[in-house]
């Protein structure tokens, strides 16, 4: 085997691929504003700084660990506390994604590749856009899940290694960063209990990811969050006739025939080059995810280039290279299916940014970032995806004994796709008025509110 650390068979591909992953997300926050999970994310971490483990998600109202268990990219906390900014989350999980460079080229190496052909497979990962792109897919920077891509990587080259601690040690720091990387794990479990032949450690982790998936889901989310919050409910919202069994099962059948489910299943073979029978023992590892995936109504969970189906790439890597023979050439087929999904990824980022862009009252955003008090409560309520007044670390804060919101912010100019319907911002606004707030900034795309002090704001 040779050795991997500190050679340049992988360090450049690892900096290009932190390079893209966190330019991408900058250029989005910074430039165009249209971070929509910004407010969220920092807000998290503010309160955790403030408060401990017992915080609470303002975007939710319920704990931080109450909606997911997300206890691996928490080493992020050291990092935002000396740089409370959102590019500060954004780089630590670019770095963390980089991570996984250095496994692609020593799993390349242990398929029996050549050097340069090893070199050639890992940029192929480094920069493919099923890894990059859902590290910031639909401005939605700063995610757990994509934590779990690095040492689920690193899990399938110790498996092929079989050097089963290291493995399990991979598999366990993936589950601590989402309880839901349960059911890829358990792809994992089954891949090796049924094609690799190691029943002992196929068994262990198939109980492991089962009991964790179990016990976080159904027993440790509800106690957090004291029956105010499913997981589960959010993902199957209830419908009419799924009280009875037939009733259910039509539910989730509508649900996974999908135009959505096709387009995803035929993105990834195009994407990835292809996959025959050389690769099927492997890909069974990935029904799991996607069966529990494609039963959701949402379309969001079917889109390639968002964080909710990230955690196969490194399947669907490790798919590509079984396929490529002996020699393992990169061949025509995977650089046409990379190149593809480059500009398909090319068009979704395109598509974010303009209407980032388009709609926008910038001059005013600007404006009231600097004339609003850093120390001031701002709820940002943004119907088109949140400004760089994510530094306000409140929508309803998360001690319920605070002060409520000094400031809400209304924009309702951008086409970015939110979760503020006009309905729901109207009935916010009448909220906000009965509880003697005023407008005290407006233009025809901004509006700010004022709780307590109804001074106008003025701006050039």
């Amino acid at each position: 085997m040779q050795r991997t650390w500190i050679s340049p068979d992988w360090l450049f591909p690892a900096f290009a691929c932190f390079a893209c992953a966190f330019g991408l997300s900058f250029i989005q926050w910074w430039f165009f504003n249209t971070m929509v999970d910004a407010a969220s994310a920092m807000q998290s971490f503010h309160a955790i700084l403030q408060h401990g483990l017992a915080a609470k998600n303002s975007m939710e109202s319920v704990p931080v660990f109450g909606v997911h268990l997300w206890f691996l990219p928490l080493v992020v906390l050291p990092f935002f506390a000396l740089f409370p900014a959102y590019p500060t989350l954004a780089a630590v999980q670019a770095i963390v994604l980089a991570l996984s460079v250095p496994a692609a080229f020593r799993l390349a190496i242990s398929t029996g590749l050549s050097s340069r052909n090893a070199r050639h497979w890992t940029w192929f990962w480094a920069l493919h856009p099923l890894v990059i792109g859902p590290s910031c897919g639909l401005a939605e920077g700063y995610q757990p899940l994509i934590f779990a891509v690095t040492p689920l990587l690193w899990s399938l080259v110790f498996a092929r290694e079989s050097k089963w601690g290291r493995f399990g040690l991979c598999l366990i720091l993936a589950l601590a960063c989402r309880e839901d990387i349960s059911l890829t794990t358990l792809g994992i479990g089954i891949w090796v209990f049924w094609a690799l032949g190691h029943r002992r450690v196929g068994t262990a982790v198939i109980v492991l990811s089962l009991g964790w998936g179990v016990l976080s889901t159904f027993a440790i989310l509800p106690h957090l969050v004291e029956g105010t919050w499913n997981v589960w409910a959010k993902a199957f919202p209830p419908s009419p006739g799924t009280g009875t069994a037939v009733g259910t099962l039509e539910q989730g059948l509508g649900n996974f025939f999908q135009v959505a489910t096709f387009g995803y299943l035929a993105f990834v073979y195009v994407a990835w080059g292809g996959f025959t029978k050389k690769s099927a023992s492997l890909l069974v590892a990935t029904i799991p995810l996607c069966l529990v995936l494609f039963l959701v109504r949402s379309w969001a969970t079917r889109s390639p280039f968002l964080h909710y189906a990230a955690t196969l790439a490194p399947i669907f890597f490790l798919a590509a290279l079984l396929e490529s023979g002996p020699g393992g050439v990169l061949g025509k087929r995977r650089k046409l299916g990379w190149l593809f999904a480059a500009v398909c990824l090319a068009v979704w980022q395109g598509r974010l940014l303009y209407h980032g862009i388009d709609g926008a009252d910038r001059k005013s955003l600007v404006c009231l970032e600097a004339k609003i008090p850093r120390d001031s409560s701002l709820a940002l309520y943004s119907p088109r995806g949140a400004s760089r007044f994510a530094w306000g670390q409140d929508l309803t804060w998360m001690d319920p004994t605070h002060p409520p919101a000094e400031f809400t912010l209304i924009e309702t100019g951008r086409k970015t796709p939110g979760w503020w319907t006009s309905e729901e911002l109207a009935g916010m606004e009448d909220q906000l008025a009965k509880a003697g707030a005023a407008v005290v900034y407006q233009t025809p795309k901004v509006r700010l509110w004022a709780l307590r002090d109804h001074k106008m704001i003025e701006c050039p």
